[in-house]
């Protein structure tokens, strides 16, 4: 007995040995446990979920971190599925006996053996139910235990663990059935997703109620059995009500995350977006899309100076309704921008010492390019301060600051800047580039914003949380840039009630408004130190519409998004050391001569800007006198007024102009008109006598075919002399038309 003993110890012994080293012989692709396929989850800067997309099996399926669950959820998952998880090695041998003998005494498949960690091999290589692939499982689960964690397999396993139709895994369970992370799922909320596991469908609480709540309240009992909790939490699981439908899953921003996707590849991703300012942000412009037609939407992009993070980014307030258009992305649209650029040519200006804010601008009439520019309210005011114009956003003065620095300049610094869409050369722009003849996006509006914001250091717009910034450079000088604040912060263009509450909070905004020519854009760039916020509106097909004006529809909103961003507590800019004050002509804005009679304080670029004195207050024949520079005699109402020693210029027509007479167009005319007289002007047609009329007023002329020499004189003798071309269909330099061909 005693040989039979030690015999049969022997072949036992042996025999466990060979199950204990038979893992090793079995192949086990570690990575296909470890990975699959998952939803890309997008991250705001807190940490909150705010996008979640399909997997490339278009299933909802979000991994998290085992200390992110509930502790809920592994605990009874333990109970229910593998009370024995902790303690064997990946098969519970006591388990496939007791099985065993209950299969064969009921003749059928009464019960499984299957561990927690033999259900992640299933996942894992889903393969047909037979014995030997059953058997095939247990070696691999053992082999699995001898390289993984518990804590991971058990992590692995409620991650990847099927929930019904397209969802896997805990997270997106709760998500959709509870509307939370796993994180916050209650006692009773984890018994539920555990008891579902035994079967999704037919355990759904949406369409089987009284069956899903059966089988959570059975497996609260078994926790209240097994000391996991207590007679009293169980009584209270059990009065909690189920779900009655499903969730949506995050999906907010999308846009946003539309752009984020496009960037990075992984599937979990944190990003800079505030889901908190994004809400607010969107159920603000949603308000002002109420009052509007359905036609109209709007974008609106919210960023932290510091560090170029987007916070908020709204492509289209009417996304998700059935509207035209609705779909586009018009934070990327190409849009023009009326108005909204008019600061960085006055910034240039301040730069290179060629204004100050005090300067002395003329808003008279200009022709340019055969246009007339004219401000919004259609009206005139003579000579402005630099100030002025800029804070009122005034066409002419704008125009004549873009030829003071230079086209070429300008388009440089607009690129600069971020306005990158501006690809065509300064004769392509010509004067209209300030005026919005060009075209540029929200996003690149609002980096050149930001630019401004950050006292002339540009940090590129970042989307993702922690990145590192490809660079980090000065566009402008400090100065000038808090010059255009110290302008752009002017509160007398808003209405009352949005002015009064500026006041009262004691809050400094900088914001410039921007419409585009035939009502179709309505802008507003509004910036603070810490926050800028670009706000569009406008139809995605480009119809125009009244509404659309930047000053009465997209102020009022972006001021009210960056209010509350900043929870009405601002600090404004402290003036930089480079800028210093100085007393100039009130008038003039330049140092005062013994003839000013009145003063002011302003400030100044020391070393950069214009330091000549002022020459429109002269002394002639005794007596004090205004000397108007030329573009502002013809607006002068004064008596005693004398002009400088400047050339007289037709301004219309403009020189080598060509005029075509339509043959139904009646009798067709043109406005002869001129800057830098005063007095009587007499006009002459081809040398000939035409007529004779005070400046500033204008003259008409009717059209004829040919060519002209038009030229004018005022009662100093001073002349100038263009000229045109008319032509008509009997034309011999007209040609016919040829048929248009669609494409």
């Amino acid at each position: 007995m005693n040989k039979k003993w030690i015999k049969g110890l022997a072949i036992g012994t042996s025999l466990l040995l060979l199950l204990w080293a038979s893992p090793s012989f079995v192949p086990l692709q570690i990575e296909k446990v470890q990975h699959w396929p998952v939803s890309r989850v997008l991250l705001d800067r807190t940490g909150k979920t705010f996008y979640v997309g399909l997997s490339p099996e278009s299933e909802w399926c979000i991994p998290i971190p085992y200390e992110q669950m509930s502790p809920w959820l592994p605990q009874i998952a333990v109970a229910i599925e593998d009370r024995k998880f902790w303690s064997h090695h990946g098969v519970d041998f006591q388990a496939i006996i007791r099985a065993a003998l209950q299969n064969i005494k009921a003749k059928r498949v009464v019960s499984g053996a299957s561990t927690i960690t033999s259900q992640v091999i299933r996942l894992s290589n889903p393969r047909p139910r037979t014995i030997l692939v059953k058997a095939a499982e247990f070696l691999q689960a053992m082999k699995l235990e001898q390289g993984v964690s518990k804590k991971d397999i058990l992590e692995i396993y409620l991650n990847r663990a099927p929930f019904g139709s397209n969802i896997r895994g805990v997270e997106a369970a709760s998500r959709m059935w509870f509307g939370k992370p796993a994180s916050s799922l209650s006692v009773e909320e984890a018994a539920l997703l555990i008891g579902m596991l035994r079967g999704p469908s037919l355990y759904r609480p949406d369409r089987n109620p009284q069956r899903a709540k059966t089988l959570r309240d059975s497996i609260l009992n078994s926790l209240v059995e097994q000391r996991i909790i207590s007679e009293e939490k169980c009584i209270e699981g059990k009065k909690a009500p189920l779900p009655e439908r499903s969730f949506d899953m995050p999906a907010m921003a999308f846009h946003f995350a539309h752009e984020v996707l496009q960037k990075v590849t992984s599937s979990r991703i944190e990003t800079t977006l505030d889901v908190e300012l994004q809400n607010q942000i969107e159920h603000t412009l949603q308000r002002t899309l109420n009052t509007l037609p359905s036609s109209i939407t709007g974008a609106a992009l919210l960023i932290h100076n510091p560090t170029g993070n987007i916070l908020a980014y709204v492509g289209n307030g009417r996304f998700g309704t059935r509207q035209s258009g609705s779909w586009i992305d018009c934070c990327q649209a190409l849009r023009s921008p009326g108005s909204a650029l008019k600061p960085f040519a006055y910034l240039e200006a301040f730069s290179r010492g060629i204004l100050t804010p005090s300067s002395l601008l003329a808003d008279t009439p200009l022709s340019f390019g055969g246009l007339s520019p004219r401000n919004f309210d259609l009206r005139y005011r003579g000579p402005v301060s630099a100030r002025q114009a800029l804070a009122q956003s005034l066409n002419v003065p704008a125009v004549r600051v873009l030829r003071k620095v230079g086209g070429e300049t300008l388009l440089q610094t607009l690129r600069s800047a971020g306005i990158t869409s501006l690809n065509e050369d300064t004769l392509y722009y010509g004067d209209s580039l300030i005026l919005g003849g060009c075209e540029t996006t929200v996003m690149q509006m609002a980096l050149a914003y930001e630019t401004i914001a950050n006292l002339g250091i540009q940090r590129p717009l970042q989307m993702i949380k922690g990145s590192t910034p490809s660079y980090e450079k000065r566009i402008f000088d400090e100065a000038s840039s808090f010059l255009i604040a110290d302008i752009l912060k002017d509160q007398t263009r808003l209405l009352p009630m949005r002015r009064e509450a500026l006041v009262d909070q004691n809050m400094n905004i900088a914001f410039k408004t921007g419409t585009s020519y035939g009502l179709r854009d309505a802008w507003t760039a509004a910036y603070t130190p810490e926050y800028t916020i670009v706000v569009w509106f406008g139809d995605p097909a480009g119809f125009p519409n009244p509404v659309l004006t930047g000053l009465k529809l997209a102020a009022p909103t972006a001021i009210e998004m960056l209010s509350w961003a900043t929870q009405n507590k601002i600090k404004w800019y402290a003036p930089p050391s480079s800028l210093g004050r100085r007393t100039v002509c009130a008038l003039s804005g330049l140092p005062p001569s013994e003839s000013c009679p009145t003063h002011r304080i302003d400030w100044y670029i020391p070393g950069i800007s214009r330091n000549d004195r002022c020459s429109i207050h002269q002394m002639r024949r005794g007596e004090p006198v205004i000397v108007w520079p030329s573009e502002l005699a013809l607006m002068s109402s004064t008596r005693r007024v004398y002009t400088e020693d400047s050339p007289i210029t037709i301004t219309s027509p403009l020189n080598n102009t060509q005029f075509f007479i339509t043959p139904t167009g009646g009798k067709q005319k043109i406005a002869l008109r001129s800057e830098g007289a005063s007095g009587f002007l007499f006009w002459y047609i081809d040398n000939q006598f035409f007529g004779k009329i005070k400046a500033p007023k204008e003259i008409f002329w009717q059209l004829s075919p040919g060519q002209h020499n038009i030229s004018v004189m005022d009662e100093k003798g001073r002349s100038d002399s263009i000229t045109i071309e008319v032509l008509s269909l009997s034309s011999p330099a007209v040609l016919p038309l040829k048929p248009l061909e669609l494409q």
